[in-house]
């Protein structure tokens, strides 16, 4: 991100956490700051200070650097009137100084403040979501976090580790950690290294449940089902948690594939934009190239409507079996029951295929 002399405050959001550290971190060296300046750098909680002491804060002149320069963390958990209070204050921080203000993790409700703030911050300064830059950027941010470390990682293994942990940047950076501190130094981290010392999120477990289903194979589906339950003694927020919804988008992005397939559409083109939902559909995913995307459609390749259509019916009964709207509502008993239903349809289609 490019930072201007004229640029006074920065206001930035984002769900990753280390997205916004880098970018703070970068805006800071672009404008000559040093975090480990005492003097003219702080940091702080935007809620412990009263509002006027954030802006007064880099008022005064600086010592040793060119700006002086303040990070007030989490400014999305003030009162809305303290937002609506520092959005008229943020026009008094002075050439020299640098404010820089996060919403850190974005949440609903936030959308008010955001404006309030974007609105008068943009004449002065810079506004930036993060998370813009999460898919091209984040397997970067790891391979660049291997190679500060003296170790290898190919990007497409930092792509598949970020999906293995469900997509979440700042964890898979943590478990990197770990990969690096046993992987030979100078050496590289394999994917049978991530495999063996990164657990699987759900959304990957249900990811290979759903592919073994696909393929007919049962026997990989009951492994990640058993995988998704073991340990885990309150099934019913499991089953509404990660299992059904999850279970039901995944389904529903591998339609939209097959959907394409079958119409001869790339999904790139204005002719799938029509013809596919615009809000959780793949045309959205396609945007980021990223692993899932590949997944989805490598599992579009080898599905059937009528297969599918099987799929989704036995989750919507469990569904309402589940709220009481059909018999047997106990949640373990309608999760196996569903499971079980699966792997039949499964069966069935793939005896059917050798008939």
């Amino acid at each position: 991100m490019e930072i201007r002399e004229t640029d006074r405050v920065v206001l930035l959001k984002g769900t990753e956490p280390l997205l916004i550290s880098t970018t703070i971190a970068d805006i800071l060296d672009k404008a000559g700051v040093s975090q480990e300046d005492s003097f003219d750098h702080s940091v702080v909680e935007a809620a412990d200070l009263p509002v006027a002491a954030i802006v007064d804060a880099v008022q005064t002149t600086p010592f040793l650097s060119p700006r002086r320069s303040l990070v007030a963390r989490r400014v999305n958990r003030l009162k809305k009137e303290e937002c609506e209070r520092l959005a008229e204050l943020v026009g008094g921080v002075p050439d020299f100084g640098l404010l820089i203000l996060t919403f850190e993790p974005v949440e609903e409700g936030d959308g008010e403040r955001w404006t309030v703030l974007s609105k008068a911050i943009k004449p002065i300064g810079i506004v930036h979501d993060t998370n813009s830059g999460r898919e091209s950027g984040g397997p970067k941010l790891l391979v660049d976090q291997a190679t500060k470390a003296g170790v290898t990682l190919d990007s497409r293994i930092a792509e598949e580790l970020i999906a293995r942990v469900g997509g979440h940047l700042s964890e898979a950076s943590l478990e990197l950690e770990k990969l690096i501190a046993v992987a030979d130094p100078g050496g590289q981290i394999t994917r049978e290294l991530m495999t063996e010392l990164v657990p699987e999120s759900a959304e990957w477990k249900i990811w290979n449940l759903l592919n073994g289903l696909l393929d007919g194979n049962v026997e990989e589906a009951l492994k990640q089902y058993r995988s998704l339950v073991r340990g885990t003694s309150e099934i019913e927020k499991a089953f509404y948690r990660d299992i059904l919804p999850l279970m039901r988008g995944q389904l529903r992005l591998i339609w939209q594939a097959v959907a394409l397939r079958e119409a001869g559409l790339r999904v790139e083109s204005e002719e799938a934009k029509r013809f596919i939902p615009s809000k959780s559909s793949l045309t959205e995913v396609a945007k980021r190239r990223n692993y899932r995307y590949t997944r989805i459609m490598e599992m579009g390749r080898k599905a059937t409507f009528d297969h599918l259509t099987r799929l989704m019916r036995i989750l919507a009964e469990a569904d309402l079996r589940s709220k009481g709207g059909l018999a047997g509502s106990d949640e373990r008993e309608t999760l196996e029951r569903m499971i079980a239903e699966l792997c039949e349809a499964s069966r069935k289609r793939t005896a059917g295929a050798r008939r």
